[in-house]
């Protein structure tokens, strides 16, 4: 006997046309994106890392703030 003589018409699951079309339609990129964001541990470690880039951006201007000199002294 066949695999296939053996499921019954109700086990059989037909795909959801309604389900594809919503993926259909997106880029890999912007279905990766969408699970990126999902995840809360991930976000949280985008937001450290945004966080350091703005320090390291204004690190000049920072250290300006409380006095401290950056180019110092002769290596």
């Amino acid at each position: 006997m066949a695999p296939l003589e053996l499921t019954t018409p109700e086990q059989t699951q037909l795909p959801d046309p309604h389900a594809d079309a919503e993926i259909a339609g997106r880029s890999p990129i912007q279905i990766a994106l969408s699970r990126l964001r999902s995840d809360k541990i991930a976000m949280v470690c985008f937001a450290v890392v945004v966080f350091f880039f703005i320090i390291a951006i204004f690190a000049p201007l920072i250290a300006n703030l409380f006095g401290v000199e950056v180019r110092a002294g002769d290596p």
